[in-house]
């Protein structure tokens, strides 16, 4: 049979009750023992003097009779009564106290008729004339003097039975006390020795198998292997089989998230609150040449130039103290005394009492920032400035003081268009760069919608009278604080877009709207609509719907990217609605709050 824990704590709280039970019977059962000798022991008592009782009164009255002589007739009839009832009511009680006794019943029978007969003798002995009849009163008294022996010695007798019986009840009281004794002395010995087996047993069953397995859980906590092995098919059993399998399961766990940790391109690792690494991963030894091993207990500080070691120490200590996230880049001096550009990502764990860090190579990006950086440069002084040379010849040659054949002018002047597009590529280019890059300062004021779009209106007015397309500009007008001349180039380039695309004799609608936050400009055309899946990208660089468009035209791509950046610098918003064949819808909102 398998003893479960429940059923184990169930026996070692019937065992002691049972036993208490059995004991409380036993003592029970004694009490009343003693109590039932000591009641016939004052049954017997009470029988007995009641006897003495009575054999006193027929002494008074065989006294009373022998001084009859003496007394007058009054005297001797008062006393004689009074004798006579108390005699009667001493046989009553008798009779009554005896009921019970079976033993001797003849005995108690003869004491009530000798009783009874001598009464009788005594009543008769008031009536005789001893001095005329001395016959029959010598008689009488005769009688009376045999039932009176006969009387004395019935009483005598049952006076020794009630001793006896008190004698041997007594011995009864004084037996079961000595037994009642022994059995408490025994019940505390008895006691002793049950709690001290239950506690054994409790001992070996639970608490010692309890303690195996707080050893266990301490070790699991440590990370260390549970060693000891409670056996049985009870509940701490089974929960010491899960936390075997539970280890099992958490070392498979940890060996996969390790070899997940040891493959991983980013250096993913643990800083005590003395910034010393306290774990690392062997991504370490790839990206800067150290070996976890070698770094664990190392502080990190010591991977760090000299002149950024006050900085990075700062940051940490504040990602400690205000339990946040810290992210920030650092240079790590690599084992071979090169360096590592990287970006971190720390964050506190209380618990833990450890920054866990997760850090990423940017060495190529930052390479790649500078490559960008010298590209602009070059665009900026190294091509645009022989480029406009370039135009400004071709102008000069064009401008209609040197005469040219016809074929050259075909060919000067297409050299002019390809020359303004390429200026106006780089152009946009360098004002993209420096957009992202925050060296274009807005010139934040007051303003409205109406002087944007009338600015923007007469900057298009052309392209739109030579496509014949009307352009309907909104009556409503909205003050807002923003940069007004970037606006405008943000609402030419989508009135550009607008007219390229729209068909000629159609109609392009300015829209306004305005609300709590914000203020609203859209244009919208009869044009051939943008496909869903290309709306998400079309503010992106060198986006063109349709690749044709690049040649047909003349479209640089960078026009909506040029919107997208000078919106997000007033921390505004730019979209568009469009459906294929049905036209699109360009927007933008702008902040009624002042940019900051």
């Amino acid at each position: 049979m398998v003893l479960t824990l429940s059923k184990k704590v169930l026996i070692l709280v019937a065992i002691p009750v049972i036993f208490e039970l059995a004991l409380v019977g036993v003592l029970l059962n004694l009490i009343a023992n003693v109590q039932d000798a000591r009641m016939k022991s004052a049954h017997a008592r009470e029988l007995g003097g009641h006897i003495t009782a009575l054999m006193a009164v027929f002494v008074r009255r065989a006294t009373l009779m022998a001084m009859r002589r003496m007394m007058t007739d009054k005297e001797m009839t008062d006393q004689e009564k009074a004798l006579a009832a108390k005699a009667r009511a001493e046989i009553a009680t008798i009779k009554a106290l005896a009921s019970t006794e079976e033993s001797e019943a003849a005995k108690w029978e003869e004491l009530e008729k000798t009783g009874a007969h001598l009464d009788e003798e005594f009543t008769a002995t008031q009536e005789l004339k001893f001095e005329e009849d001395k016959i029959r009163a010598a008689r009488t008294v005769a009688n009376a003097n045999r039932d009176f022996n006969r009387m004395f010695a019935v009483c005598d007798s049952l006076s020794g039975v009630q001793s006896n019986v008190q004698e041997q009840n007594q011995a009864y009281f004084e037996k079961y006390d000595s037994q009642l004794k022994q059995v408490i002395q025994l019940s505390l010995l008895a006691s002793v020795i049950l709690a001290a087996c239950l506690t054994a047993y409790f001992n070996v069953t639970t608490t010692r198998r309890l303690q195996m397995l707080m050893n266990n859980t301490t070790a699991m906590a440590a990370g260390k292997q549970p060693t000891d092995v409670v056996t049985g098919e009870d509940e701490l059993a089974q929960i010491d089989l899960i936390y075997h399998q539970m280890y099992q399961d958490l070392t498979v766990l940890r060996q996969k998230e390790r070899a997940i940790l040891d493959n991983a391109s980013q250096v993913i690792c643990s800083l005590d609150k003395d910034l010393r690494l306290s774990d690392i991963n062997d991504a370490s030894n790839k990206m800067w040449g150290f070996p976890s091993q070698q770094l664990i207990g190392k502080r990190f500080l010591e991977l760090l130039p000299d002149n950024d070691k006050s900085d990075i120490r700062a940051t940490l200590q504040n990602a400690i103290y205000n339990k946040t996230e810290a992210r920030f880049e650092a240079r790590i001096v690599k084992a071979d005394a090169t360096l590592s550009e990287t970006a971190w990502s720390a964050t506190w764990s209380d618990e833990q009492q450890s920054l866990y860090c997760v850090v990423t190579d940017i060495s190529e990006q930052k390479e790649l920032e500078r490559l960008k950086q010298e590209f602009v440069s070059m665009l900026s002084h190294d091509l645009r400035t022989p480029l406009n040379s370039v135009l400004a010849a071709i102008e000069l040659v064009t401008s209609g003081h040197f005469v040219l054949e016809d074929q050259v002018q075909v060919y000067m002047d297409r050299a002019h268009r390809n020359l303004k597009f390429s200026l106006s590529l780089i152009n946009q280019l360098l004002e993209i760069e420096k957009m992202e890059a925050g060296h274009v300062k807005l010139d934040i004021d007051a303003t409205s919608t109406k002087e944007i779009v009338s600015k923007a209106l007469e900057a298009v007015v052309d392209l739109s009278n030579t496509k014949s397309i009307k352009i309907m500009a909104p009556e409503t007008n909205y003050e807002l604080i923003a940069d007004c001349a970037r606006l405008v180039q943000v609402l030419i380039n989508l009135l550009g877009n607008a007219l390229k695309f729209s068909p000629e004799g159609s109609t392009i609608v300015i829209g306004e709207s305005q609300s709590d936050d914000y203020t609203r400009i859209s244009v919208n055309d009869q044009g051939r609509g943008i496909p869903k899946v290309q709306q998400s990208g079309i503010f992106d660089r060198f986006q063109q719907v349709n690749p044709a468009d690049k040649a047909e035209k003349q479209g640089t791509g960078l026009g909506l990217a040029i919107c997208k950046s000078i919106v997000e610098a007033h921390q505004g918003r730019i979209g568009v609605t469009s459906e294929v064949g049905h036209g699109s819808s360009f927007w933008f909102e702008i902040p009624r709050k002042s940019a900051d």
